[in-house]
């Protein structure tokens, strides 16, 4: 198990140094299942981003986990549908 954690933070790891050589984000949020292991995958992750990711991008981002966890994903896409439906509502002259 500590293995496949180790793995998976390392993988995670590798793809942010992508994500902040295109991006330059403010902050990443981990979210969904993962959020759940925190620190014991986040401390994998940030071992890989030291040593690998772009120094100026990486120290101005903050990495934290969601705080809705597991619940993030379907909150926001229940949030996305009403947003939606209000918007056909008012196309369609409805309230």
């Amino acid at each position: 198990a500590i293995e496949t954690m180790r793995e998976t933070g390392e993988l995670l790891g590798y793809g942010l140094c992508a994500v902040f050589s295109l991006y330059n984000p403010e902050i990443i949020i981990v979210g969904g299942g993962m959020s759940r292991m925190g620190d014991r995958l986040l401390q994998y992750t940030r071992e890989i981003l030291d040593t690998h990711a772009l120094r100026i991008p990486y120290g101005c981002c903050t990495i934290v986990t969601a705080v809705l966890g597991d619940a993030a994903g379907m909150l926001g896409a229940a949030v996305y549908a009403k947003e939606q439906f209000r918007l056909s509502a008012a196309n369609n002259g409805q309230n």
